[in-house]
């Protein structure tokens, strides 16, 4: 992993301009943080992150702004945006967002922050353009919390395609994590040009791989 120092926006701004097209960005407000999802970071359960959904279904109604999401993928996409601990790890095409959440908190709760931690940026260069939505196997917008124990991704010339883990890859073909672009159920995904990251090893920091 290339490391970069900046000091200032513009050094970002000209980062972003000389990058690739296809970049995820990612704000964290100390460099020693690992890469994984909240719910690796608090030791939460499957089963109980399927609880927490199943609550969030129930009394979430109203953090909604258009019509309730169809799928229980869509439903974590909400619930992460809301602050509830999910397997999804936020992400965004903008590096200006992602600079706003590198350093947010530290303005906010840290007026003298100390000068030995460091916020950063991870700039992700994504291998294929970011999967939409509606390209996504049923399985994975039915169950996405399934992932990794009922049935595993692989890259197909068409898109993605789900198998039971265990089985033999076609010839040439691995499990994915992806990048997905969420569906809009919530005017704060389409505000901050949001990326999800959907890992089906979530306990592995994204920085190993």
């Amino acid at each position: 992993m290339k490391e970069i120092t900046v000091e200032s926006l513009d050094a970002i701004v000209r980062f972003a301009q000389d990058g690739l097209a296809a970049v995820a960005y990612r704000g964290v407000d100390d460099i020693a943080h690992h890469l994984i999802p909240r719910v690796t970071r608090l030791g939460i359960t499957a089963r109980a992150e399927r609880d927490t959904m199943e609550l969030f279904r129930m009394r979430g109604q109203s953090a909604v702004d258009g019509p309730p999401p169809s799928s229980e993928l869509e439903w974590l996409a909400l619930g992460q945006h809301h602050g509830l601990a999910t397997r999804l790890m936020d992400w965004t095409q903008s590096i200006l967002v992602a600079a706003f959440f590198a350093v947010d908190e530290i303005a906010v709760a840290k007026p003298q922050p100390s000068p030995k931690t460091d916020a950063a940026i991870y700039a992700m260069a994504a291998p294929f353009a970011f999967a939409p939505f509606s390209r996504l196997p049923p399985e994975l917008r039915d169950d996405p919390i399934g992932w990794g124990e009922r049935y595993e991704l692989e890259s197909v010339p068409d898109g993605l395609k789900a198998v039971r883990p265990g089985s033999a890859p076609e010839s040439g073909k691995r499990p994915l994590s992806i990048l997905l672009i969420p569906p809009v159920v919530s005017a704060r995904i389409s505000a901050q040009s949001a990326l999800f990251l959907l890992s089906q090893t979530p306990h592995v920091p994204v920085e190993t791989y």
